[in-house]
Parts: structure tokens; C-alpha cells; sequence
């Protein structure tokens, strides 16, 4: 044997208490490797999936004339429907609709706001009755309905504009107010009876 050989001195065991920081060490990085995925798993879920789950409906709507000798009647159909993955309610529903007189021949161009014109009072307003668009939505499930208005007609030389607006109240399953709107609005020239409706025998 040489005397390098008998000069090696036998491996002491670890101490107790540096067994015990050591799994401290190892439990703390377990621990921190938790919390790392954790937080992975919440920003993916916030940026991916949270989205997915806010309620969300969708809101169409048509707009058809049949004319008459002194008046037309207006056909405002409006579907809603729930194209998200959680249920809402409307509880009350306001249809409105304003006549509204254009600019004169001479004034140029000119914009139609609607925002606008829906801050002014308007020619009609009801409130549905229950059971219409009133209900529970749930996931893929919707409500159609035509509303039907007798509007008197105009003088050709003095045609309005006739804009109708949906206003649904809606909330989400937590009672707040839907974050996805779904008002709607259709307008055009009052009693605008297409060329295939006026060759109508």
C-alpha cells in the first residue's frame, strides 16, 4: 500500500443539521417549482381561456316595409342568441323609434348619427311585456321575433328617416350588467318599399 493510499481518511456522514438544510433547500425549491407553474397556469388561463367564459350574446336584426294607401306597416325582426358558454337572462326590454326629418335638398352632404339621434326623445317607446325576449339564455339557445309597427306615411317631397332601435336589458349569471352589448338598430327611408314589393299586385 502506498502512502498516498494510507493517508486517505475515511468520508465523515453528513451532520444532522446539514441533512435537515438540505431538505429545507429541497423543499423550498420544490415549493418555488409549484408556484412557478401555478402562475404559468393562471396567466395562460387569464390570457386563453378566462375570455372564453364571459358571457357573450349576439344580436341581428331585419328591417321589411309592406305599403299601404296611408300608411306602411314596418316589420323590425330581431334575433338574440347566447353564443357563449355561459347563461344569461334579459329582464326587460324597450323598442324605439324616431321619424326623424333629413337635412334640406341644399345642405350638402350630411352624416346620420345615430348615437345622437337616440339622445333625443323619440316618436315611440314601449316597453315588451314579459315572455318577449324576457327569458333565460342558455348556452346556444336564442329568441326571434318580428315587431310590427302602422307608420303613417310622408308626402314624397318631405320622406323621413325611420331608425328602430332594440334596447335589451341583460344580465350575467352573477347579476352584473353583460359586458358584450346587445342593443341594435336598423334605419331607412320611411315606408322604403322595394321595386318587387310596389309590382306586387
Amino acid at each position: 500500500m502506498s502512502n498516498w493510499t494510507r493517508r486517505l481518511l475515511p468520508l465523515r456522514p453528513p451532520s444532522e443539521s446539514t441533512v435537515k438544510w438540505a431538505e429545507l433547500a429541497k423543499t423550498l425549491a420544490e415549493i418555488a417549482a409549484i408556484l412557478v407553474a401555478g402562475w404559468w397556469a393562471y396567466t395562460r388561463f387569464l390570457a386563453g381561456e378566462a375570455p372564453s367564459l364571459e358571457e357573450r350574446g349576439s344580436t341581428e336584426s331585419t328591417l321589411e316595409w309592406v305599403e299601404g294607401d296611408q300608411r306602411c306597416t314596418a316589420f323590425f325582426g330581431v334575433a338574440v342568441k347566447n353564443i357563449g358558454k355561459r347563461a344569461f337572462d334579459i329582464d326587460q326590454t324597450t323598442v324605439r323609434v324616431w321619424l326623424v326629418t333629413p337635412p334640406e335638398p341644399t345642405a350638402g352632404i350630411t352624416q346620420f348619427d345615430p348615437s345622437e339621434i337616440m339622445k333625443t326623445p323619440s316618436s315611440f317607446s314601449r316597453t315588451l311585456p314579459a315572455g318577449t325576449f324576457t327569458t333565460h339564455y342558455a348556452p346556444d339557445t336564442g329568441w326571434h321575433d318580428d315587431l310590427a309597427f302602422s307608420i303613417p306615411r310622408d308626402p314624397d317631397a318631405h320622406r323621413r328617416i325611420a331608425l328602430f332601435a332594440f334596447e335589451p336589458h341583460a344580465l350575467a349569471s352573477d347579476g352584473r350588467p353583460l359586458k358584450t352589448a346587445l342593443y341594435e338598430y336598423r334605419w331607412s327611408a320611411n315606408c322604403d318599399v322595394s321595386v318587387s314589393q310596389q309590382a306586387k299586385p
